[in-house]
Parts: C-alpha cells; structure tokens; sequence
C-alpha cells in the first residue's frame, strides 16, 4: 500500500525557508499562501482555506492554539512551530513528531488526528478531541 503523503497549508506568516523545507520533504504535500497570492488575508481566512482543502494548518502564529476562535473540530489539524529556531532543527523536530504522528495512522490506513501541535526543537504540547473531551500531553524528544 502506498503510503500517503500529510496534506499541510502554511499560513502567510510561516518563514520561507521553513516554507521551503516542507515542500522538499517526500512525505508532505505542501501548499502555501504565497502560491495561492493570499499573503495579506486573516488568520481567519487561512483557518478556513485549510480546513475546506483537508489540509493541516502550518504556522508559527500560536493564536491559532485558541480553542474558542479555531476550533479543532473545525480543522483537520494545526501545527504551530516556535519561532526563532534553527531551520535545521525545525526540520528535525517535524520528521521526528511525523514519525510518531503520521506514519502509525498512515500505516494503519488512518489519517492524521484532529490535533492541535505546539512543535519545538525539544518536542511537542498536542491537544485532541476524543468523544467530547480534550485531551492534551506533552512528548519530549
């Protein structure tokens, strides 16, 4: 069986070698808000756009962290990546956190979770919906 690729949408306000670096990796579908010229539109309209197109949101904005304005059950996911970071590094984390996240629910024939992920270099806070509850837990790399 195939193994599929994460479908992500980045957000006008993620790095552009971060940016760069998603789209080279074999296992990421990568759109962006520079390829599709909405540079300047809201928070609200990327939200949007990821949701509509099944694509999980990559930023560095941990507004999209708020569960009243975004929430989970509204995306298929969103991955916040600290800013500030070695690009090298950053790239480290996400294949490491892709490891753990993606390839068992892709193996499984799954898809990834509804999670929202606040990534860093040193791991990851992740909050779910199971049932009607959230569930959060941090993972350390």
């Amino acid at each position: 069986m195939p193994q599929r690729k994460l479908r992500v949408y980045c957000d006008a306000d993620i790095d552009r070698p971060v940016e760069d670096a998603l789209s080279d990796l074999k296992q990421v579908n990568c759109h962006s808000a520079r390829r599709r010229r909405a540079d300047t539109r809201d928070d609200l309209d990327h939200f949007r756009f990821a949701a509509r197109h099944r694509r999980v949101l990559v930023t560095h904005d941990a507004d999209y962290l708020n569960p009243s304005r975004y929430p989970i059950m509204e995306t298929e996911g969103v991955i916040v990546i600290k800013r500030g970071q070695h690009q090298r590094d950053v790239m480290v984390a996400f294949l490491r956190f892709m490891e753990w996240a993606w390839r068992p629910a892709n193996a499984s024939g799954g898809r990834f979770r509804r999670w929202k992920v606040d990534l860093s270099t040193r791991g990851f806070h992740y909050w779910e919906r199971v049932g009607g509850e959230t569930q959060t837990d941090y993972i350390n790399f």
